[in-house]
C-alpha cells in the first residue's frame, strides 16, 4: 500500500507548470491529452479509495500513468517554450482536469 501510495503522489506532484509548454496551433490537443492522464490518475486514486484491500494491478497502472506522465511532460517541454503558450496550456489543463472531477 505504501508503495502505491509512494507511485500515486509522484504522478499528482510533479508540477502541472512543468507540462505547460505550449503552441498556439495544438494547445487544445495538448491540454487534452495531459489532462486525459491526469484525470485517469484521479480516477485510480478514487478506486483504491474504494477497495477494501490493495490491488497489485493498481501499482502497475500507476507505473504506466507515471510513465506517460512523464513522457508527455518531456515531449511538451522540447515542443514549448514561450511563457504565453505556457499560461495557455496551464488554463486549459486545469479547465479540462476539473471537469473529469465532476
Amino acid at each position: 500500500m505504501n508503495m502505491l501510495k509512494k507511485i500515486i503522489s509522484s504522478i499528482l506532484i510533479l508540477p502541472i507548470s512543468s507540462f505547460f509548454l505550449i503552441s498556439c496551433n495544438n494547445i487544445d490537443k495538448d491540454a487534452k491529452r495531459l489532462a486525459e492522464v491526469q484525470c485517469q490518475a484521479l480516477s485510480l486514486i478514487e478506486k483504491n479509495k474504494s477497495l477494501p484491500a490493495l490491488d497489485v494491478s493498481l501499482i502497475e497502472q500507476a507505473k504506466e500513468l507515471h510513465t506517460q506522465i512523464t513522457d508527455l511532460k518531456d515531449e511538451l517541454s522540447k515542443k514549448y517554450t514561450s511563457e504565453s503558450d505556457r499560461q495557455k496550456l496551464a488554463t486549459l489543463v486545469s479547465e479540462y482536469t476539473s471537469a473529469c472531477n465532476k
